[in-house]
């Protein structure tokens, strides 16, 4: 498990200028590390965070038969008729993710 790289009051920051000053490059940079920094920790099944405590949960498990943007051309112009519900919960968006998997549905999990 490794320690998170991104600090978060620099990232919170940098990320205010940027949108005060409207600067889409910049938002769409530090929104991308944190897309591929949270990857990773998913990835990795955990991470540490910068007082040192190891924070673990069941990756595997939370990513089995995921899909993410980089699998689009897989799903996209796939056709055919979906049925759509959303749910509002207090839980974990990937545990519930997870748990929807283990019942057969294909749930997307957005904006973690």
């Amino acid at each position: 498990m490794n320690a998170i790289s991104t600090n978060p009051a620099t990232w919170l920051r940098a990320f205010k200028t940027a949108a005060a000053t409207k600067d889409h490059e910049a938002l769409h940079a530090l929104r991308r590390a944190i897309f591929d920094e949270t990857a990773k920790i998913v990835s990795a099944g955990g991470y540490v965070t910068a007082s040192g405590k190891p924070v673990s949960f069941p990756a595997k498990k939370l990513v089995r038969d995921a899909a993410s943007f980089r699998d689009a051309g897989e799903y996209a112009g796939s056709g055919g008729s979906f049925s759509t519900e959303i749910h509002v919960v207090s839980e974990d968006c990937l545990l519930v993710a997870g748990e929807l998997l283990e019942k057969g549905f294909r749930p997307a999990v957005l904006n973690m």
